[in-house]
């Protein structure tokens, strides 16, 4: 592990937290959208939209934030368990690697939001070759 691995894992921590608190508080200021929702099928959800969200589809990226939201209100874990983390990642390289052969616009504004220490780290972490 590089000595700038620490720094740069705990900035992200601290960013998804912010983000999480984020969604939370918007989620709860819209109404709680999903309060009488069953937690099971709310869980199915999440899991149906991270494989999407793989596909670089986040067209429901809301949503997901929302049911994570309600979820955290209730004391429960999204159920990463259930997901094929190894998959879910490969399929993200691929269609990243695409992106940034076929889209360079969609992939270059991907690493303005990401930040593209973090996009280049990801890539080569699972093997993707630098451009």
């Amino acid at each position: 592990m590089s000595d700038n691995a620490t720094p740069m894992r705990d900035e992200m921590v601290g960013f998804l937290a912010d983000q999480k608190a984020k969604a939370t508080t918007s989620y709860m200021n819209r109404g709680r959208g999903f309060e009488h929702a069953d937690t099971e099928v709310l869980k199915v959800r999440w899991i149906e939209i991270l494989g999407e969200m793989a596909q670089l589809d986040y067209s429901h990226a809301v949503e997901r934030d929302d049911i994570e939201a309600e979820l955290t209100v209730r004391g429960i874990e999204p159920p990463a368990e259930a997901l094929d983390m190894d998959r879910m990642m490969a399929n993200i390289v691929a269609d990243l690697i695409r992106m940034r052969v076929e889209e360079p616009d969609k992939f270059a504004k991907m690493q303005a939001m990401v930040g593209a220490t973090a996009l280049d780290a990801l890539l080569g972490r699972y093997g993707a070759p630098s451009h």
